[in-house]
């Protein structure tokens, strides 16, 4: 690895700058909650954007453990943010009969940036160059910047704070300036919370903080199916192949494993460009059900693959285990807080669902290698086909 040796640093020193980030990304969970009730979504995104650049600088030029850690830390914290906001924010600015189709955007994002990651990774991994992948990561962040100056705040959120008329501006900003009364008028409509329906809460009312939203009763069931499915997303094996898969494919096919496993996660975003045109006319649960279902069968089918050694059955497993994900797991969590919460509560919802994700991002980056030592990469893999199978149970009960 060009950074080990250009910085010197040892496995525990790698450890810490790779996990740190997602203890970054914990602590932006719940700072976003806090930002978007003070400043707005269009304003965190911005601070955000800033931040990413400040962060990609400071590890670019980084010369020892020290600021390579601390910029990996504040990184995270913007990505942690992110992850809150960005999800509100396209589904509040997503035509109604589309915001299946905008809400994917999220996880194809994230997908095209793992993919430009790696596809970087594999011309500018080398001794210095390295310095530029982390560069470009920084730079992104001022070209978010300027294109966050033609978007407009969200006009739900406006008419949440009591700004009826900027609501409306905003919203005729989006929209054909005849074709908005339907769309306006449904900001004070009514939301179905699973088996219990509430009204939502008048735009004067307060919005709800996170600590409410963890302890009330009457939000339990939103937040056992909020912080239920991020978790679903992690525990059934996804980041085993994303952080991994070139350690796994060097064990299948050791000179192509870098270009496989990029091959793996142009798959993944092809598949969830392709699946977004189902998102706004087939039910969430059944594409989650078939998705988690899938997850399931082939990480068994890669696990089997891996303790037979037929890289060919590996190989198979892989792909479509990756393609079942894409099609559900993957994108549809970001939409479940902003279609099944109150609009008074989305921001706490999706705070506490997006700690769970990084909470659960951090136990499978540190646990797959030790349980891989424990027990074999193919008895991982089993683990994640039970836990897959345990997941599409408590899907079809408890999905709305």
């Amino acid at each position: 690895m060009a950074i080990r040796n250009d910085l010197g640093l040892s496995d525990a020193q790698i450890g810490i700058a790779s996990s740190i980030f997602a203890i970054g990304g914990l602590a932006g969970a719940f700072l976003a909650g806090l930002s978007m009730k003070s400043m707005g979504r269009k304003s965190t995104l911005l601070a955000i954007a800033f931040v990413y650049l400040v962060s990609g600088l400071m590890k670019a030029t980084a010369m020892g453990i020290t600021m390579l850690a601390a910029g990996r830390f504040i990184s995270g914290i913007a990505a942690g943010c992110g992850a809150v906001v960005c999800p509100i924010i396209i589904m509040e600015l997503a035509p109604p009969a589309s915001k299946g189709k905008f809400g994917a955007i999220t996880q194809v994002s994230i997908n095209l940036g793992i993919l430009t990651t790696q596809i970087l990774g594999i011309f500018l991994g080398k001794p210095r160059l390295w310095r530029l992948v982390l560069l470009i990561g920084g730079l992104l962040g001022a070209v978010q910047a300027t294109l966050l100056t033609i978007v407009p705040e969200s006009p739900a959120y406006l008419y949440k704070i009591g700004k009826k008329e900027e609501a409306r501006k905003a919203l005729i900003k989006l929209r054909a300036p005849d074709d908005i009364e339907e769309e306006f008028s449904s900001f004070a409509g009514t939301s179905d919370e699973g088996p219990e329906a509430e009204p939502l809460l008048s735009a004067t009312q307060k919005i709800v903080g996170l600590a409410e939203f963890a302890t009330a009763r009457k939000y339990r069931w939103s937040l056992m199916l909020v912080v239920g499915i991020m978790l679903a997303q992690q525990f059934t094996g996804i980041n085993a192949v994303v952080m991994y898969g070139v350690a796994i494919l060097r064990g299948l096919l050791p000179a192509y494993a870098p270009v496989l496993n990029a091959g793996i996660s142009a798959v993944n975003l092809i598949v969830t460009l392709g699946a977004s045109s189902l998102f706004d006319r087939v039910s969430h649960k059944l594409l989650l059900i078939v998705s988690i279902s899938g997850m399931a069968f082939f990480a068994a089918i890669l696990g089997a693959g891996m303790h037979l050694e037929i890289p060919a059955l590996s190989a198979v497993g892989t792909f479509f285990f990756v393609s079942s994900f894409s099609i559900g797991l993957g994108p549809l969590p970001w939409m479940v807080a902003v279609r099944n919460v109150e609009p008074n509560a989305v921001e706490s919802a999706q705070s506490l669902a997006i700690a769970a994700n990084w909470l659960g991002t951090f136990a499978v980056s540190f646990g797959v290698p030790v349980l891989a030592s424990a027990i074999g990469m193919d008895g991982l893999f089993f683990g994640f086909a039970a836990i897959g199978t345990l997941v599409a149970a408590w899907a079809l009960v408890v999905l709305p």
